[in-house]
């Protein structure tokens, strides 16, 4: 009785089993042969295949590669109208629509090139971003914050590029391919910096007087610049300052050199940014000896700030403003009879203003416009003879770009400049 009950069990559930699983495979494979394979042959204008080209379908991971031959193979199991993009290196990309139940036969495309401008290949020693600019590489402000020998100075990382001369730290400025520092032009949304460098004495090469974290983008080129950069130049190192700030920020620090105070308030289209720093290498040189004898140690005042606005137009409209004030006094060798040494003092006051606008015109016409200011004061005694340096310069500048086609624009502008400098010997 037992071997009987068993026996009628196991041929229940056995019989159950094979109920429920006919159904699972039978659905099983009802869902692979709704699968669909779409194949087709990327070639280029003249017909010839072109190996490993991409070909996906847009909004999906079904996706394939073409072989040496050019012919590619994707089976999805998507169901409708569809659109297939097909891409190549070198080559404009293209996309194509297609209804899945429809597609009968293999596919043909022809791929047209891309026309680009060659650049000059930048090797550097930091992580610089890859972008399609037309002239220059970009490098952001994090790039120059990692570059170790940099110290946070804008120009102390672009001192690592290729092409770019160090010169042991006792001269301001950036030497590229055996140019003079006057041959570097240094811009500022479009407008030229005066004096990038904070003043210096004798010996001592002195930081750029750049925030990092003010600009967004920082294109360096050692030649190959476009006309409105002027002739005669040795490279030109363009920045461009942040945009609206994300949010409101306040930040306060303080190190063994000073004190620093930053930031920044949203609102709406509109956003102000405000900074200011004091430094006194004081208490650092007691603790850190240096090679130099400064009777008197740096010392800096350094005050900015920011208005940016955006215009109902998609337009943007930058205003900024940096004081800077310092003091330094070294003892230096007496050029006449090196035996000798002679007080160095050094006073500087420096005042930049600068305002640009940018708006698009037309979908395909854009106008930018900028303005500066600027003027530097140099007091110096070295011994007993007075110098005083003074040196100033306005200037506009205006451009209207007309983009005819994707790979084709056209800009024209103008600029003036006004610049005086004087510089008085004692009486």
């Amino acid at each position: 009785m037992t071997r009987k009950i068993f026996l009628l069990v196991w041929f229940v559930s056995q019989t159950s089993l094979c109920l429920v699983g006919g159904p699972l495979y039978a659905q099983t494979a009802t869902t692979v042969s709704t699968q669909t394979t779409v194949t087709g042959t990327v070639t280029n204008e003249k017909g010839q295949p072109l190996p490993y080209a991409s070909a996906y379908f847009k909004g999906s991971t079904d996706a394939g590669t073409a072989d040496s031959s050019g012919v590619f193979s994707i089976t999805t199991r998507l169901k409708g109208p569809q659109v297939l993009v097909l891409s190549a290196v070198g080559w404009k990309e293209t996309e194509y629509p297609l209804v899945i139940e429809d597609y009968k036969h293999p596919l043909t495309f022809r791929l047209r090139p891309v026309e680009n401008q060659l650049s000059t290949v930048v090797i550097t020693a930091g992580t610089i971003e890859a972008t399609n600019d037309r002239l220059l590489s970009i490098v952001k402000p994090v790039d120059v914050l990692s570059n170790a020998s940099s110290t946070g100075d804008i120009v102390g990382a672009f001192q690592n590029f290729p092409g770019v001369q160090r010169n042991g730290g006792d001269q301001s400025g950036l030497f590229v391919r055996g140019g003079d520092a006057t041959e570097t032009m240094m811009i500022l949304d479009g407008t030229t910096v005066q004096d990038p460098f904070y003043s210096a004495v004798p010996g001592v090469g002195q930081r750029s007087r750049f925030n990092s974290f003010q600009v967004k983008g920082m294109s360096f080129s050692t030649g190959g610049y476009s006309a409105k950069y002027g002739q005669a130049l040795s490279s030109v190192l363009d920045l461009q300052s942040t945009d609206l700030p994300e949010k409101t920020t306040y930040s306060v620090g303080a190190n063994i050199a000073g004190l620093m105070f930053a930031g920044s308030q949203k609102m709406d289209n509109n956003g102000l940014e405000y900074s200011g720093t004091y430094t006194n290498f004081g208490p650092y040189y007691a603790l850190s000896k240096t090679n130099f004898d400064f009777y008197q140690k740096p010392e800096n005042t350094n005050l900015s700030a920011r208005w940016i606005s955006k215009t109902n137009n998609d337009g943007l409209f930058k205003m900024s403003v940096n004081y800077g004030l310092g003091n330094s006094g070294t003892i230096v060798p007496d050029p006449n009879d090196p035996a000798i040494t002679i007080p160095f003092g050094l006073h500087n006051e420096n005042l930049a203003f600068n305002s640009s606008y940018k708006t698009p015109l037309t979908s395909k016409l854009r106008l930018f416009t900028a303005v500066g200011y600027s003027v530097n004061q140099d007091h110096i005694r070295w011994s007993d003879t007075l110098f005083n340096k003074h040196d100033e310069r306005v200037q506009a500048r205006s451009e209207l770009t007309w983009r005819v086609a994707d790979q084709f624009k056209v800009t024209t502008g103008g600029e003036i400049q006004h610049y005086t400098y004087a510089q008085r010997f004692d009486t």
